[in-house]
């Protein structure tokens, strides 16, 4: 996936969109702390970042905060970090809180953080 786009996630059965992730790299995606982030629409907002960039932080943890959504970083020798991440937002993409509650019994820490952020 190419850093700095928006992808949307997962569809339930009424194919209901119920979350949007954003993986960036702050080292590739310099902009991204001063332009505008996407839209929510009503939708919980999951950022994720990639590296230390304080402005970029500051913007994914308001736009997650605002959106009742959650924010996590990763580093960039983290694929399967970022995979769990994304297997989360997935399963409450699917199924709402109580999935992700029951993921995370078999998951990385990374679950719990985003657990709890989400409101």
């Amino acid at each position: 996936m190419a850093a700095g786009r928006s992808r949307t996630t997962a569809t339930d059965e009424r194919s209901a969109l119920r979350g949007r992730a954003n993986p960036n790299s702050a080292a590739t995606e310099p902009r991204a702390a001063r332009t505008p982030g996407p839209t929510s629409q009503g939708l919980p907002l999951f950022m994720f970042q990639e590296g230390r960039e304080r402005k970029v932080e500051q913007a994914f943890r308001t736009m997650a905060r605002l959106s009742g959504g959650a924010y996590a970083r990763f580093d960039h020798h983290s694929a399967a970090q970022l995979a769990a991440l994304l297997g989360a937002v997935a399963r409450y993409a699917a199924g709402g809180r109580s999935s992700l509650l029951e993921y995370e019994q078999n998951s990385d820490s990374g679950v719990k953080l985003l657990l709890d952020q989400l409101k």
